[in-house]
């Protein structure tokens, strides 16, 4: 609104969706990606939330989980297209 032009959102950062969205914008557009902090591959690691956690303090049932070294390098890849 405050720029007077219309603002694409994008559900992802990565993906083929946001490639073919970037690949070629007309001059003057503006495109939001949504943040790849939610994103596994990106820190390498998280945690896998049991049914019900709020995700702000996990108990049992939650568990860790961590990216493949391929996942990653992958995940990285693809931020450069």
């Amino acid at each position: 609104e405050l720029w007077g032009k219309p603002v694409t959102f994008l559900p992802d950062c990565v993906g083929a969706e946001t490639e073919v969205a970037c690949a070629d914008p007309a001059l003057g557009t503006v495109i939001l990606l949504e943040n790849l902090r939610f994103h596994l591959e990106e820190e390498g690691k998280g945690v896998e939330h049991a049914e019900g956690c709020s995700g702000k303090k996990c108990g049992d049932g939650c568990k860790p989980i961590k990216a493949s070294e391929e996942e990653v390098a992958a995940f990285r890849a693809s931020l450069t297209k």
